[in-house]
C-alpha cells in the first residue's frame, strides 16, 4: 500500500512567509494617490546645493507651466529680484508630467534670507532659508538614514529635527521606500520632510528653510526588496533620487562604466529616464561639498561598488586631500562597515577604504542600512581582501576600556533609524553578543545624530523619535580625544 506524502512543515511556513510578504508589498504600492491639479506644487520649493555645491532652491508643479516664476529676495524692508529661474520638463511612465524649476542662490553665501516665489506677479510661497552656518567654526548638522517610509516613526523624527534646529541635515541612502520612486517621493518623502505644519503627527517644514543632501542607498538605485530598482520595465518612475535632488557633480562616475547603477531592460524607459535625470545620472552618486571648516564626502556603498577600483580610490584620495587645509573629514554612505547586528552583517564591503580615511584623519563615518543606532570605539582597520559573500578580512585595533585614542582611529555612527521598521531589537539589548568593536547599540526607538561643532571640538548626541538623549560625547580634531 503506497504511503500518503506528507507536507513539510518548514517548506510551508516558508512560503506562508513569502506569500504574506507579497501581499505586503503590493498592498504598499498605492495607486490611489491624490492626484495634483496642473500648475499646483507637487513639491513645495526646498534647497538644496545645487550642481556646484552652493545652494539653489528647488520647486515642482504638476504639468508644463507658460507662467512667469520670479524668485525675490528681502533686503531690509523691499523685495528684490533674484536670479533667474529655469526649468526642464519630466516625462516619465507612471507619473503625470511634472516641470522642475530651480534658481541658484549661491550668490547669498551661507547666511539667513527671506524669499518669496511669485508666479506671473502674484505672489505663491514664502519662506526663511535658515543660515548654513553661524560662521566657518560654528554650526550643527544632523544625520540620519532609512527614513522615507510613510511611517508614524518618520514623522515623529521630522518634528524633533525640526525643534533640534540644525544648520543642515543629511541622509545617508534609503531616501524613500521601497523602491525609489518618484510617487513614494510625492507622498512618502515631501509631505513629511516639507510639511506646512510641525507636529508629531504631520512632520515639519524643514525643506524649504533647511539645507538637505543625501548619498543614494540600495533601494534608491540598487536592489531593494523584491526587484532591483534599475530595472524600469518594473517601475517607471524608480531611480528618482536622480531627479529629485539636486547636488554636486564633481565624483568620478561615467555613463556605462563600472561602479554606476547601469540601467536594465525597456530602452524606451531608459531614454526617458536620462532625459530627465540629465546630467545628474549616474556621477551624483558619489560627491563632495565643503561647509563650515569641514569637507563633507558622500560615497556609492552599493552592491555593485568594488572600490579596490584604482580609479576610484585614487579620486577619494584626492578628494580627502583636497579638504587638507578643513579642520574636519566626515564621510557619509550607506551600507555600514562595521555593525553587531546580524541584518547585513556581511556586507562589508567598504571597509576596503579604511585605510584611506585614516590616511585622510577622517574622524567620523556616518552609515545607514541597519535600521537602528551603532556606535563604535574609535578604530584603526588595514583592510585584507573581501571573499565571496562580501566579508572583508583584516586587522582591527580600538580604543576601549580607557585606551586612549590615536590618530587614525575613526569612530563610525550607524544611524539607520529615520523611519524605517527597526532591526536588532534582541541583540541590541545582549553586549555580550556584540561585536569587540561596537560601543553603543540602541534598537527600541527610531533616532538620528545630531553633531554641534565649535571649532576642533565637536559634541554628538543621538535623539530619539521623542526627544530623548540616547548617547551623547565629545570629539576632538587635534589632539585626538573622545570622551
Amino acid at each position: 500500500m503506497a504511503s500518503k506524502s506528507k507536507a513539510n512543515p518548514v517548506a510551508v511556513l516558508v512560503l506562508l512567509l513569502l506569500l504574506f510578504g507579497v501581499v505586503g508589498w503590493v498592498a504598499s504600492q498605492r495607486t490611489d494617490y491624490k492626484r495634483v491639479a496642473a500648475g499646483d506644487f507637487v513639491a513645495k520649493p526646498y534647497l538644496q546645493l545645487g550642481s556646484k555645491g552652493g545652494l539653489a532652491l528647488v520647486w515642482q508643479v504638476a504639468g508644463q507651466q507658460e507662467d512667469d516664476w520670479k524668485l525675490e529676495v528681502k533686503d531690509g524692508t523691499s523685495w528684490i529680484p533674484g536670479p533667474q529661474v529655469e526649468h526642464r520638463l519630466l516625462t516619465v511612465d507612471s507619473i503625470e508630467p511634472i516641470q522642475l524649476n530651480y534658481v541658484d542662490v549661491t550668490e547669498f553665501g551661507t547666511k539667513s534670507f527671506d524669499y518669496r516665489l511669485t508666479k506671473s506677479g502674484k505672489e505663491v510661497f514664502s519662506a526663511h532659508a535658515i543660515e548654513r552656518a553661524e560662521d566657518k567654526e560654528h554650526y550643527k548638522f544632523a544625520v540620519m538614514g532609512d527614513c522615507g517610509a510613510d511611517t508614524v516613526a518618520q514623522r515623529k523624527v521630522a518634528y524633533q529635527l525640526s525643534r533640534a534646529k540644525p544648520n543642515f541635515i543629511l541622509i545617508t541612502g534609503d531616501i524613500v521606500y521601497t523602491d525609489g520612486r518618484a510617487s513614494e517621493y510625492m507622498h512618502h518623502f515631501f509631505p513629511v520632510y516639507n510639511n506646512d505644519h510641525s507636529a508629531p503627527e504631520e512632520g515639519a517644514p524643514l525643506m524649504r528653510s533647511t539645507l538637505m543632501a543625501a548619498v543614494p542607498g540600495n533601494h534608491d538605485i540598487a536592489k531593494a526588496s523584491f526587484f532591483d530598482v534599475r530595472d524600469l520595465s518594473v517601475f517607471p518612475d524608480s531611480l528618482a533620487y536622480f531627479y529629485e535632488w539636486m547636488q554636486p557633480l564633481n565624483g568620478p562616475g561615467k555613463l556605462g562604466q563600472p561602479n554606476t547603477p547601469l540601467l536594465l531592460h525597456n530602452e524606451e524607459r531608459q531614454e526617458r529616464f536620462k532625459a530627465a535625470a540629465g546630467a545628474n545620472y549616474p556621477v551624483m552618486t558619489t560627491f563632495y561639498f565643503d561647509l563650515g571648516n569641514a569637507r563633507f564626502v558622500m560615497l556609492d556603498a552599493d552592491h555593485y561598488m568594488d572600490w579596490s577600483n584604482k580609479e576610484w580610490r585614487k579620486w577619494l584620495d584626492d578628494a580627502l586631500s583636497g579638504g587638507k587645509d578643513k579642520t574636519w573629514r566626515f564621510v557619509l554612505y550607506h551600507q555600514t562597515a562595521f555593525n553587531s547586528d546580524r541584518t547585513h552583517y556581511s556586507e562589508q564591503r567598504m571597509r576596503l577604504i579604511s585605510d584611506i580615511l585614516e590616511k585622510h584623519d577622517v574622524r567620523m563615518v556616518f552609515c545607514g542600512h541597519v535600521h537602528n543606532y551603532q556606535r563604535t570605539f574609535p578604530l584603526h582597520f588595514k583592510p585584507g581582501i573581501m571573499d565571496s559573500k562580501g566579508l572583508v578580512n583584516g586587522e582591527t585595533e580600538f580604543a576601549a576600556g580607557g585606551k586612549p585614542a590615536h590618530a587614525g582611529e575613526i569612530v563610525y555612527i550607524t544611524t539607520g533609524g529615520g523611519g524605517a521598521a527597526l532591526s536588532g531589537g534582541q541583540i541590541a539589548t545582549t553586549p555580550d553578543k556584540w561585536q569587540p568593536f561596537t560601543d553603543k547599540f540602541i534598537a527600541r526607538t527610531h533616532s538620528f545624530s545630531l553633531v554641534d561643532v565649535d571649532g576642533d571640538k565637536l559634541t554628538f548626541k543621538q535623539i530619539s523619535e521623542d526627544g530623548e538623549e540616547l548617547d551623547k560625547f565629545s570629539l576632538s580634531a587635534a589632539p585626538y580625544k573622545i570622551h
